[in-house]
């Protein structure tokens, strides 16, 4: 098998890609790009791969985003031309960073949180949205030992803890047994992480949400209210 890499050989191409900032798919410009290139051969068969790593940028608003694109000489498909003719078409597998298709939206009123809290929701609600699911589930679990020592919330373990929230009516029985069957969700060791699949972080996170809304916001939005009416 041989390798071959080269650069440069895209810049200034024009490709149709997601906007993660338009929020549809537009035309991007290539400024920087390396392929890959590998190459296996004999009498009988024929292999090829390309592997593109660009940095593309958006012709309608600037966003500057990074995409891959994988191909393969089998993942090519014949289609029928003109005269009974057959086109190689070649499938790419592309990934584009961050994810243009994820955009999920921070709470409303972060601002009446405790200050020290919404620094930690801000970076685990983009490690989710980046799909960086390690630092998200270690988001996750600092938000909870944050909310636990706000509300002084005692236990020997992240477990205890989030059993005292329940007991003090900060989150919903239900809610904290979904947490602690996420596997490691409870632990609070600093130095035990694991991968949690993503929609089990989009759960997870979800409860979340809604013990910071519970807990901080609805108050400050029902005292906002009383006070209006008088």
């Amino acid at each position: 098998m041989t390798k071959s890499l080269i650069s440069s050989v895209h810049v200034g191409e024009i490709i149709r890609c997601p906007c993660r900032t338009c929020e549809t798919e537009s035309k991007h410009t290539v400024i920087a790009d390396v392929e890959l290139q590998l190459r296996e051969e004999d009498s009988h068969n024929f292999y090829g791969s390309d592997e593109q790593y660009q940095t593309i940028q958006c012709n309608g608003c600037d966003t500057i985003s990074f995409r891959t694109a994988h191909y393969s000489t089998e993942d090519v498909y014949h289609i029928e031309g003109e005269e009974n003719e057959f086109n190689d078409v070649f499938l790419a597998a592309e990934e584009f960073y961050p994810n243009p298709n994820v955009s999920r939206e921070p709470i409303d009123n972060l601002g009446w949180l405790p200050s020290h809290i919404p620094p930690i929701y801000c970076e685990t609600l983009q490690a989710l949205n980046n799909s960086q699911r390690i630092l998200a589930g270690i988001g996750i679990r600092a938000i909870l030992e944050s909310v636990c020592k706000d509300l002084g919330s005692r236990g020997k373990n992240l477990h205890e803890r989030i059993d005292n929230l329940v007991k003090t009516k900060s989150l919903s029985r239900n809610d904290a047994d979904v947490l602690k069957l996420i596997k490691n969700m409870g632990n609070s060791a600093a130095h035990s992480v694991f991968l949690h699949e993503h929609d089990q972080l989009e759960i997870a996170f979800n409860i979340i949400e809604r013990m910071l809304e519970s807990v901080y916001i609805s108050p400050r939005l029902l005292k906002v209210a009383l006070e209006n009416q008088n």
